[in-house]
């Protein structure tokens, strides 16, 4: 069934046989997402994994993704995150319960997987104050928000310029406080590798495997889009 959504075509499938042309048979025709204002704004021009039209530098990322993020290998190397994140979560569970206090079993699920995440990602976790990690996921909860957020523009294209709900600026607001972070971590980053010794004990992460993907060819993956590609 084809519908349009003020100037923008929608095709809805409204039967199995229909959703699995799309979804299977003729997926590489449906597989780009729609270019929106957030996405465009927040994500350096739509350069992350979910947002970037299918082609090479996409299958390039699906690879990355497969090889350097979610293979076996790189499962392994963060076990003992995983594990001594589930002691402290073990270990705050027990200190709740033996000072009598009600246990908020999902706040603490979020904070300790938040604190796995943010250690494989950026080496860090957050100490639950107003620390760089805590600020960061803020950021990218707003991110998330504003990608989420009905924009009149995305659907009406003669009004994109005028913003009237006013999104453009708090997408523009968003991704500078979002690109500074992500570059401070790079330098901090790049300033620790310069001085360790070959051979280090340190548990390299996901910025690390990025900026040796930018070392080894820079004309495949930039600075930039390591900074987008870090953001799923």
């Amino acid at each position: 069934m084809h519908i349009m959504l003020g100037s923008q075509h929608v095709i809805v499938a409204s039967s199995a046989e229909s959703a699995k042309q799309i979804l299977k048979t003729c997926e590489e025709s449906f597989i780009n997402r729609p270019i929106m204002i957030a996405s465009e704004n927040l994500t350096y021009g739509a350069a992350d994994y979910f947002f970037i039209p299918y082609g090479t530098y996409w299958r390039f990322l699906k690879k990355l993704c497969m090889t350097e993020l979610l293979s076996g290998k790189t499962l392994e190397h963060f076990v003992s995150i995983r594990e001594d994140e589930i002691k402290c979560f073990l270990g705050t569970i027990l200190e709740i319960s033996k000072s009598g206090k009600p246990i908020e079993m999902r706040h603490e699920l979020i904070r300790h997987t938040n604190n796995i995440i943010s250690r494989m990602t950026m080496g860090k976790k957050s100490n639950g104050m107003n620390d760089e990690v805590g600020e960061l996921r803020k950021v990218i909860r707003e991110i998330g928000e504003l990608l989420g957020a009905f924009n009149l523009g995305d659907i009406i294209g003669f009004m994109r310029p005028f913003d009237l709900q006013g999104f453009g600026k708090r997408n523009r607001d968003t991704h500078h406080k979002m690109d500074l972070m992500m570059e401070k971590v790079l330098k901090e980053h790049e300033e620790v590798r310069a001085k360790e010794s070959v051979g280090s004990d340190r548990k390299k992460d996901l910025f690390d495997i990025l900026l040796n993907l930018i070392e080894a060819d820079g004309s495949k993956l930039t600075r930039q889009s390591a900074k987008a590609f870090a953001l799923v």
